[in-house]
């Protein structure tokens, strides 16, 4: 009986794309989401970085990321997925946006090195209900001109259900990793496999997931508890 995995779980998704032995894949993922235009810059390395973030009070509150990985210029990425709707989401990832930025170690009030800190969700319902748009890009725009004002803060929040109601194939490596966490027919995945190097490396990596005994079994246990 073939083990069907829920792609917005966020065990499966640290054990694929948080493993250094599949940076490639990440890198694919997020350059794709970022910089859809691959004639533009693109993220070339990154480095994982512990997901656990200290409180600032003794009695404050602790957090845990899905995913944390910093650029090879600085810019600091959390990605995370979601399974279940969330009522307060918004607030939740400006918190941990809020944490990142600041969490950077300066000498004195050197604000110029602070680094761009960036937010990724993959959600899997609706969170943008006045629109049709699968994928948000989030920043603070000067309200006469337009433009942010400044380049560090950027939140992106991608709908499933949106692109699941296109019923389209993909035209581009960011609609194929969508099709992938949409948990699209397998048939078409594997098609885009075979152009897409690192969708085929995911797959690889998943089939290693579910062969795992102890790790299908903490997956099983954790989706039963969502």
């Amino acid at each position: 009986m073939k083990k069907i995995v829920n792609r917005t779980d966020d065990l499966y998704f640290k054990y694929i794309f948080g493993n250094p032995e599949n940076k490639s894949i990440l890198l694919d993922l997020v350059n794709s989401i970022l910089y859809p235009d691959e004639g533009k810059e693109r993220i070339c390395d990154l480095d994982f970085v512990d997901r656990e973030l200290d409180p600032e009070l003794s009695d404050g509150k602790q957090y845990r990321l899905d995913l944390l990985a910093k650029t090879s210029n600085g810019v600091q990425l959390n990605i995370e997925v979601q399974t279940k709707k969330q009522p307060f989401l918004a607030k939740r990832i400006m918190c941990y946006w809020a944490r990142l930025y600041s969490s950077q170690r300066l000498k004195g009030h050197n604000y110029d090195k602070l680094c761009p800190t960036y937010n990724i969700v993959i959600q899997n319902f609706v969170f943008f209900k006045d629109n049709n748009f699968y994928i948000h890009h989030v920043n603070t725009n000067v309200s006469t001109t337009g433009k942010p004002l400044n380049e560090d803060l950027k939140f992106v929040f991608i709908e499933l259900p949106k692109w699941i109601s296109l019923k389209r194939k993909a035209e581009n490596t960011l609609e194929q990793w969508i099709s992938f966490f949409s948990n699209d027919n397998s048939k078409i995945i594997e098609e885009y496999a075979m152009i897409n190097n690192n969708i085929r490396a995911a797959l690889e990596a998943e089939k290693k997931f579910v062969s795992d005994d102890a790790m299908w079994h903490r997956y099983l246990q954790h989706e039963n508890a969502i």
